[in-house]
């Protein structure tokens, strides 16, 4: 796991970043995609993230998510297309990491 100068790090395939009430994930994703095409599942202590039928991740959370609290958004950022998935946490822990793969 690898650190950026601005606090995102980076794991299998995304990059995140957290809060004392959050965890943010970051996936590239092809330019066309919609968000027809992403689903997500989100449990109080497991994630799944699927788009067009493939999985981009999957396992495990670093803590308890507040489920109710979830969200995802596709944006434009520096010239690529990301999936942007927002695990709102059920305690201030601090996660070493976003998603454990299993």
């Amino acid at each position: 796991m690898l650190t950026n100068p601005n606090g995102e790090q980076t794991a299998d395939g995304y990059t995140w970043s957290q809060t004392n009430d959050e965890v943010e994930l970051k996936l590239t994703v092809a330019s066309g995609t919609k968000a027809k095409y992403v689903k997500v599942n989100f449990g109080s202590t497991k994630l799944k993230i699927t788009v067009a039928g493939q999985t981009l991740a999957q396992g495990d959370t670093g803590g308890p998510v507040a489920v109710d609290e979830c969200t995802y958004t596709i944006q434009d950022e520096g010239g690529k297309r990301e999936l942007c998935v927002t695990l709102g946490k059920k305690n201030n822990t601090t996660w070493t990491q976003a998603v454990i793969r299993n």
